[in-house]
């Protein structure tokens, strides 16, 4: 069985990364299955899903964690100060989450690949 994209949903919705997750193991499973299909690729190239995937993959939960920290860290203010909406946040956590997706821009973007 092979899982593509957020088949699994292992991390946050944030800023849509399952979409493109799922565009490139798609791709990548389907070029794969095609050629073994036709018999012009011998099977055993889907065993090479698994291990390019898993780098992908793991860039997707490392970013998420740091990504998802950011809101969690509002949200526990918010329970805190007792308040229906998180407060402001302030200017050293803006621009920690700026660079955070500075830092990860592309990958975001879905222009990172390791096939």
């Amino acid at each position: 069985m092979y899982l593509v994209g957020d088949a699994v949903h292992t991390h946050s919705p944030k800023i849509g990364l399952g979409m493109n997750m799922s565009i490139q193991d798609g791709f990548n499973l389907g070029w794969k299955l095609a050629l073994a299909v036709k018999e012009m690729a011998s099977p055993s190239i889907l065993d090479t899903y698994k291990s390019e995937r898993h780098q992908l993959a793991k860039m997707l939960l490392e970013f998420d964690q740091k990504w998802a920290a950011f809101f969690l860290k509002q949200k526990k203010k918010q329970q805190q100060l007792g308040l229906e909406a998180p407060p402001e946040a302030n200017p050293e956590d803006i621009q920690a989450m700026q660079d955070v997706f500075s830092e990860n821009e592309l990958f975001a973007e879905g222009h990172v690949s390791f096939y």
